[in-house]
């Protein structure tokens, strides 16, 4: 088959029978292995309706169909009207849900309306932000505030050199560009639109693309389709959240009730941005939702209340791109690579096997220490077998063990001690396993514990998080 325009040809080919499904005048088809025939009448179906959806949000479909390709690699590539996905996924709910929703929104942003990527991509984040959160907006309000903050815990992972401009974001990318390229910039439009109001967000997105179909466009067609229909000019906007690197963090200094009001002070760290906080109190009448102006390193604030105040908490939902605060989010494996530099300590003697890993996740040679430096070491990284590691925990935390500590073949995860320090375990049944089984752990950075098998991971989870200094209790 042929896809695309003559200067960009795709030529697929393979044992496909051909699923076909007319929906007005597009032409929907399936091309799957004999095997997987029987998913077509669920692909074209749910392609129909995205195309509905973004349809009417954005404008009319631009192309003459839509095919969903099957690929016996592992692969997802999305071309003017088609998507090319990896077979092993097609049975999944998830393929046919967000996945397939970002695909086919792939045919207004990146196809029709393509990416001046000399100025960085909009388009990740644009797509991410109008198929896979509002599909999650569509499941609940806590399905879509889990999204953001995978997000900001995504960015909170990121390794230092990582952590760039959006402006230097320019293809989309797996792993730690992926948090900057799709992320921040999915919570940017997330802002955006809390800050214009959905009459004009939808205005917006329409004004882009009619004014920029069959066009190469970049963020500052955005800013101007926006400030065309809202009569505003976000230039600081757009110049804060594309032009620096990292995230502000946010402070909760004081919380003072009287009566029906509420003092607040808020502060966050420099270069300040121009922040609209939202700020939820809960009061003896019920939850009250209010939004407070920060635009400098410290800012205070009366909110007025129905009834007094019993608690108060600052962005409990993630709706900033900001940096997550300490009880917000639990340790995680990609603390050892965002922060500061661990060293190794191999238990057992096994100082060969624990360097070379170290050097492998780490990206840089590893420091190895004996046990006294160890004590002392700002963040560490105990290497052994499983009864080595878990017999070294119970000798420096006190604290019950988080798990089991024997999972899968190779296991790691992170804690902190009662300083705060944190600590990363890499444990493994057979000592010269470790690298080949850890091989792919900096893919489990969001989360707190990981156990592989076979190279891959089989268990990955959070611990519990705890109290948060962004949040008051009065009561």
């Amino acid at each position: 088959m042929f896809t695309g325009r003559a200067a960009d040809m795709g030529v697929f080919a393979g044992r496909y029978t051909v699923g076909e499904a007319m929906h007005g005048e597009l032409r929907l088809r399936t091309y799957f292995e004999p095997r997987d025939a029987a998913y077509s009448p669920a692909y074209t179906e749910a392609v129909a309706g995205y195309i509905d959806r973004f349809s009417a949000e954005i404008g009319p479909y631009p192309y003459p169909g839509f095919s969903v390709v099957s690929a016996p690699i592992p692969v997802g590539l999305g071309m003017p009207g088609l998507t090319y996905v990896s077979q092993s996924i097609l049975g999944h709910g998830y393929m046919r849900g967000r996945s397939l929703a970002h695909e086919v929104l792939h045919s207004w942003w990146g196809n029709a309306v393509a990416v001046d990527y000399r100025r960085g991509n909009w388009c990740e984040g644009l797509t991410t932000y109008m198929a896979d959160h509002a599909l999650a907006e569509d499941a609940g309000p806590e399905v879509a505030r889990a999204m953001r903050l995978g997000w900001l815990r995504d960015l909170a992972a990121l390794p230092a050199g990582e952590d760039r401009p959006l402006t230097e974001f320019r293809a989309a990318a797996h792993g730690d560009r992926q948090a900057v390229g799709y992320g921040k910039a999915a919570l940017l439009f997330h802002m955006l639109k809390a800050e214009l109001g959905p009459e004009d967000w939808r205005a917006g997105l329409r004004r882009f693309y009619a004014d920029h179909h069959d066009r190469v466009a970049a963020w500052h067609d955005l800013r101007a389709a926006f400030e065309a229909v809202s009569g505003r000019d976000l230039g600081g906007f757009f110049d804060l959240w594309l032009t620096r690197s990292g995230l502000p963090a946010l402070r909760l200094e004081a919380a003072e009730p009287e009566g029906t009001a509420l003092h607040l002070v808020l502060g966050q760290s420099g270069p300040a941005y121009r922040l609209s906080v939202p700020v939820v109190v809960e009061t003896e009448a019920g939850t009250e939702r209010h939004l407070v102006a920060l635009d400098a390193g410290r800012g205070e604030a009366t909110l007025r209340l129905r009834a007094p105040a019993r608690a108060v908490s600052v962005d409990p939902d993630f709706d900033l791109a900001r940096a997550l605060a300490p009880g917000e989010v639990p340790p995680m494996l990609g603390d050892l690579f965002a922060g500061p530099e661990p060293v190794l300590l191999a238990l057992g003697g096994e100082t060969a096997a624990a360097e070379a890993l170290g050097a492998r996740l780490l990206r840089r040679p590893a420091r190895l220490v004996d046990a006294a430096a160890a004590e002392t070491a700002p963040a560490l990284i105990v290497v052994g077998s499983g009864a080595e590691v878990a017999a070294w925990r119970m000798a420096h935390l006190s604290a019950p063990a988080p798990w089991s500590m024997d999972a899968g073949r190779a296991r790691a995860w992170v804690e902190r001690d009662p300083g705060g320090r944190l600590i990363g375990f890499l444990s493994a049944d057979r000592i010269e396993d470790l690298a080949s089984e850890l091989g792919a752990l900096r893919y489990q950075a969001g989360q707190s514990y990981a156990a592989f098998a076979g190279g891959a991971a089989v268990v990955a989870g959070d611990w519990p998080t705890g109290a948060t200094p962004l949040s008051r209790r009065f009561d």
